[in-house]
């Protein structure tokens, strides 16, 4: 093989390198530095006029390692190579952990004439070495299923519950290309949105074994805060088939408490009115050719009352079936509580009560359907207007207070307040504590405030009043991905 003649600078290829070169004299007791890399500005933050004639010296601290600088010494007087680990210090202050290698660089004769030092920052795979032991040491050897994702989403540390359902050497795999990750394109993409903005986030998927069948898994994602950001998410993987068979017994348990709650209250709420018309008929009937003008008019009013109320409790049912679906958007809490006051506030002054409205100034907007929020507030503003009928200084309060990302609407009344055995029963269907009520405003306000991805929680004292809550989000869940996205605490 032939070698052709080229203009090749050694130096060029040492400027060009990633590892920091440091040159010195041979005085193993008293070095001075004759030359140094680009690298090495950039590893330690001196230049080279700020290091030539100086010893090597300035790069050592108080966390230098003496017996590491003892061997140093040690293997240069012996004329043979060092390598080793210990914490330098660049012209900021600031720590490293260096690796080096010396190594002697002698003349055509043998004599050593310089020594020639290759330096690299370790710190960083140092950590992340520790960090991975300690990641690896705090992982459950058996179920659940724990994966440690890397920047790459890929599998960095796997524990055996993991390795069982991934293969025998899952390490290096991209996440969402094994059995663990979810199947359906939704449900991937809501796991991958929540690992990359850094947020803790659980999904449900079903996934077809051939031994055992369909088995429903929970993936919980959690983000992994560590010096060396070398890890980005922890998944556990636990399988919850069993507990989710229990669970839909208990529902479908539920459920039929539920309707044969709600058949027995249909049942008693057209029966009165139906036995009522049946007697009434057939007295009329009996009656019919003796019977004078006034008291058949009377007789004919009483059955049209039952009527009505048979034909209220229908069209109440009706609004109750009618309650599947809801069209949320982002409502300006102010104005759209200057609309529902002009309504309320005619019921609440003809009663002589007091009313107050109180709006938190964080409180702007509010992710809801107005016209099923304006028929809550509406009914539980009407329910406290009967519940502190009795009160001496009757006082209604609306107040809307923030939970975070999320909008508190209060109705509190200083009426007669509510049993403690009434409260579990409170929002069953047909279930009611005011005489001539059909039990059926609270179980349609909990329906729709759900249906708005909302809660409805009551709090009350006897004797003392009752408080309301209606929670719901304050702005779409887009709008608040979008804006952890562009500012997240936690940086991918």
């Amino acid at each position: 093989m032939t070698w052709r003649r080229t203009n090749f600078d050694p130096c060029r290829v040492l400027d060009a390198a990633r590892e920091s070169f440091l040159v010195t004299t041979a005085d193993v007791d008293h070095p001075t530095i004759v030359w140094a890399s680009p690298t090495f500005t950039t590893l330690t933050g001196y230049e080279l006029a700020d290091v030539v004639g100086k010893s090597p010296k300035l790069l050592q601290g108080p966390r230098t390692e003496r017996a590491v600088l003892d061997r140093l010494h040690a293997c240069l007087r012996s004329g043979s190579d060092f390598e080793g680990e210990t914490w330098n210090y660049r012209k900021s202050g600031e720590s490293f952990l260096m690796r080096w290698y010396i190594v002697p660089l002698r003349d055509y004769e043998g004599v050593i004439t310089h020594f020639v030092g290759v330096q690299r920052d370790v710190t960083i795979e140092r950590v992340v070495a520790r960090e991975d032991q300690q990641m690896r040491s705090s992982l459950v050897p058996h179920e659940p299923a724990v994966v440690v994702l890397d920047r790459q989403l890929r599998i960095a540390i796997a524990n055996p519950a993991a390795g069982e359902i991934l293969g025998s050497n899952p390490i290096g795999a991209a996440f969402f290309e094994t059995d663990l990750a979810p199947p359906d394109g939704a449900t991937r993409d809501e796991l991958m949105r929540a690992i990359v903005i850094g947020r803790s986030h659980t999904v449900e998927y079903t996934l077809e074994t051939a031994s055992q069948g369909p088995k429903i898994l929970a993936l919980a994602c959690s983000p992994v805060a560590l010096a060396s950001e070398a890890f980005r998410t922890t998944i556990v993987v636990t399988d919850v088939t069993d507990s989710r068979r229990i669970e839909r017994i208990a529902a479908n348990v539920s459920l039929s408490d539920n309707i044969g709650h709600a058949f027995a209250g249909i049942r008693h709420e057209l029966g009165n009115p139906v036995n009522s018309l049946k007697s009434a008929l057939t007295f009329v009937r009996s009656q019919m050719t003796t019977m004078p003008a006034p008291q058949l008019s009377t007789y004919l009013e009483a059955m049209s009352a039952q009527c009505d109320r048979m034909d209220y409790l229908l069209r109440s049912l009706r609004s109750f079936s009618a309650l599947d679906s809801v069209e949320l958007e982002v409502l300006e809490i102010g104005p759209f509580l200057d609309r529902f006051e002009r309504s309320a506030i005619e019921v609440i002054e003809r009663r002589g009560i007091r009313f107050e409205r109180r709006i938190d100034p964080r409180c702007t907007t509010v992710y809801a359907d107005a016209r099923a929020l304006y028929q809550v507030l509406l009914n539980l503003i009407t329910n406290a207007v009967d519940a502190c009928a009795k009160a001496s200084e009757p006082s209604i309060g609306l107040f809307v207070v923030s939970n975070g990302a999320e909008v508190v609407f209060e109705v509190r009344d200083n009426g007669i307040g509510i049993p403690v055995e009434a409260i579990e029963k409170l929002f069953l269907p047909f279930y009611t504590t005011k005489h001539g009520g059909t039990g059926l405003g609270l179980a349609m306000g909990e329906r729709l405030v759900s249906r708005m991805f909302g809660t409805l929680g009551v709090s009350s004292i006897e004797g003392a009043g009752t408080t309301f809550c209606v929670t719901l989000r304050a702005e779409p869940p887009s709008a608040i991905a979008r804006r952890q996205a562009v500012s997240p605490s936690w940086h991918p």
